[in-house]
């Protein structure tokens, strides 16, 4: 990263950070850094699983869901998706 780019990239990033919604740092915190990949997952998954009672997420997912993020002809064809990925 350039030098004279360094100090918008931080502040960018700080500002998202702050931006979160409650609970995403402590979640982040908390699973993180594991010792072992096994272990990492069973800290990481209820913390990420508990970000999605937040009503935070909620909202974020219902606007993602307005603006396309999932539309009906993937979520119809998801299954068949992920097995052909599994497949190959």
């Amino acid at each position: 990263m350039p030098a004279n780019t360094i100090g918008a990239f931080v502040d960018t990033l700080a500002h998202n950070i702050a931006a979160l919604a409650d609970g995403v740092v402590a979640a982040a915190k908390q699973s993180l850094p594991a010792d072992d990949y096994a272990a990492g997952l069973d800290l990481e998954n209820p913390a990420w699983a508990g970000l999605f009672a937040q009503p935070a997420a909620g909202r974020l997912l219902l606007g993602g869901l307005e603006r396309g993020a999932q539309p009906p002809e993937v979520e119809r064809n998801l299954e068949v998706m992920l097995r052909e990925m599994a497949q190959q």
